[in-house]
């Protein structure tokens, strides 16, 4: 009986386990799958480490090479219109292009960059271009005197200098070391050429891909041949320091001072060799004065001023050379020299103070270089065969007998800042039948046109505001 409950039992729980299923869950709910998300890809582009992401490129036909890898389709830009790239766009892979750039006719560097893109992704190349190498050289070939003690010249240059001297010339040129080579002038130290023979010799100058040569060339310390035999007998008696009897271009270059050694001698004739006294930089007062048969004369480059009286009635000159560095003719300098029918003033004259061609009868024509300002009392009184002058623009005053008696004078153009008009300025011009006043005019002093008979009318400036006596006094 005990056994039958037992099993009642057991069937009871097992069947109200099997009803409580029904009520609820036996177990947690499973949870739904989500949903994956979709993975994006960074593009890339590598350059391994070896490459050289910093080319300088030659001035001419410069080029490198870059190779990268793209891990998409990627473009090449430049910065700068002077680089050029062999490939400007591709698809992803392995890619080697070729960077260059135009030929650098600049003498600077010059920088860019080169910038490869795959979207938003960049790398920059850094390109830069060195200069075009440069030596400027104003002059190439020098020819210096005997006496010579330095040459300098001007280099324009972006590279550091190296200088050699050839083995010809390395005993008599030698670079001056005591100035700094890196000055835009280079300094040479000259031995003085004893011999009577000229040497040359070169300097070479070297930078960067960049070669100068200058040559070199000094004159012999030769004798000077003088075709007057007077000159050069006085020039031996006062100059000729080793007594070898004769006058050389170092002896010449010496003399600083000629003083009136050569003052009333009427037998000196021709005297071209004065080019050689290169030490002279002023012709003292009277220096050639009354030297009556004197024809022809050059004057050496260094003198600056002729001083009064030099050729004062040098009545047979005929020919005579200034310097380009001449600035100041002096007073009476050229009077009474009436075989003077034309000269050249150089451009650099500044000066030219009264009496100073006064009564030079046979000289026909002149002009004033634009650096003169006035022109003095009777400085061309009785140039009674002048027929041209050229004055230039800057002159303010017209001197007192500047043109007296210059009776074939037929025009003359007044500058435009001409002011005063002194006396008896143009008086005795008979021959000049036009002439314009500036309008800046202001002064014309007493019998400034006296006597020019053949001037028919004139009209003065309003701006005119004192005029002398006899202006036109004889104008019929």
């Amino acid at each position: 009986m005990k056994e039958l409950k037992l099993c009642l039992v057991l069937l009871s729980a097992i069947l109200l386990n099997a009803c409580g299923g029904d009520n609820g869950p036996s177990s947690e709910p499973s949870k739904p799958t989500p949903t994956p998300t979709p993975t994006t890809t960074t593009p890339t582009i590598e350059i391994a480490t070896t490459e050289n992401t910093s080319p300088v490129l030659s001035q001419t036909s410069g080029s490198a090479q870059l190779s990268f890898k793209a891990s998409g389709d990627w473009t090449v830009t430049c910065s700068e219109s002077w680089i050029k790239v062999s490939q400007a766009s591709g698809k992803a892979g392995s890619v080697t292009i070729t960077i260059s750039a135009s030929d650098n006719d600049t003498y600077d560097d010059r920088k860019g960059t080169v910038t490869i893109s795959i979207g938003s992704v960049i790398k920059t190349i850094n390109v830069s271009q060195v200069q075009k190498d440069a030596i400027v050289l104003a002059l190439q070939d020098y020819n210096i005197e005997a006496t010579t003690k330095q040459l300098d010249f001007e280099v324009e240059t972006n590279v550091s200098l190296a200088v050699t001297i050839s083995e010809d010339a390395s005993s008599w040129i030698t670079q001056a070391t005591t100035r700094a080579l890196h000055t835009a002038t280079l300094h040479f130290d000259i031995a003085p050429n004893t011999t009577t023979e000229a040497r040359e010799g070169t300097i070479t100058i070297s930078g960067g891909s960049v070669t100068q040569t200058i040559k070199v060339k000094q004159d012999g310390d030769g004798v000077i041949s003088f075709e007057d035999a007077e000159v050069k007998a006085i020039c031996v008696a006062n100059w000729d320091t080793n007594g070898d009897g004769e006058l050389s271009h170092s002896e010449a270059a010496a003399v600083t001072d000629i003083g009136t050694t050569f003052k009333g001698n009427v037998n000196v004739r021709s005297f071209n060799e004065f080019q050689f006294f290169k030490g002279l930089t002023d012709l003292p007062l009277g220096a050639f004065r009354d030297c009556s048969d004197l024809t022809g004369i050059t004057l050496p480059d260094g003198i600056t001023s002729i001083g009064g009286w030099a050729f004062f009635y040098c009545s047979s000159l005929t020919n005579i050379t200034l310097p380009e560095g001449l600035k100041t003719i002096g007073d009476s300098a050229f009077v009474g020299c009436s075989s003077l029918t034309s000269i050249k003033l150089p451009d650099g004259l500044t000066s030219i103070e009264i009496f100073a061609f006064q009564n030079c009868s046979s000289l026909t024509n002149i002009t004033i270089p634009k650096g003169v300002t006035s022109i003095g009392g009777q400085t061309f009184g009785s140039c009674s065969s002048l027929i041209s002058v050229t004055l230039p623009d800057g002159i303010t005053s017209i001197g007192e007998s500047a043109f007296y008696n210059c009776s074939n004078l037929t025009s003359i153009k007044l500058p435009d800042e001409l002011i005063t008009i002194g006396r008896l300025a143009f008086s005795g011009c008979s021959s000049l039948a036009s002439i314009t006043l500036p309008t800046v005019l202001s002064t014309i002093e007493s019998s400034a046109f006296g006597g020019c008979s053949s001037l028919t009318s004139i009209t003065l400036p309003e701006g005119v505001t004192t005029i002398g006596e006899w202006v036109f006094g004889g104008c019929i």
